[in-house]
């Protein structure tokens, strides 16, 4: 199977901006949760735009949460932004 999904990433010297575009999956956590967690202490915060995203597998909340969640970035450097920002932010992440 194909998949459909693309990050379109973006950084200048304080901020990474992470535009997510297709069907979320476990495959796209992955991907997502590997650039968080490479970058968390590169930048000051690291935006997550939501709105070109098709379809959220149910699987995907559950993981974001799970390997988000027990990393060690902090809640206010994280912020998640767009349509589907509150489906898939994890506990206590700010929605913007």
């Amino acid at each position: 199977m194909k998949p459909n999904f693309k990050m379109y990433i973006h950084s200048n010297s304080d901020n990474m901006h992470i535009k997510l575009l297709g069907d979320l999956d476990s495959n796209a956590i992955d991907m997502l949760a590997l650039h968080i967690d490479k970058n968390s202490r590169k930048f000051s915060k690291i935006f997550i735009y939501t709105n070109d995203l098709k379809r959220i597998h149910d699987s995907s909340k559950d993981i974001l949460r799970e390997k988000i969640g027990v990393s060690e970035i902090d809640m206010f450097n994280l912020k998640f932004a767009g349509e589907y920002a509150a489906d898939i932010a994890p506990y206590p992440f700010q929605i913007i």
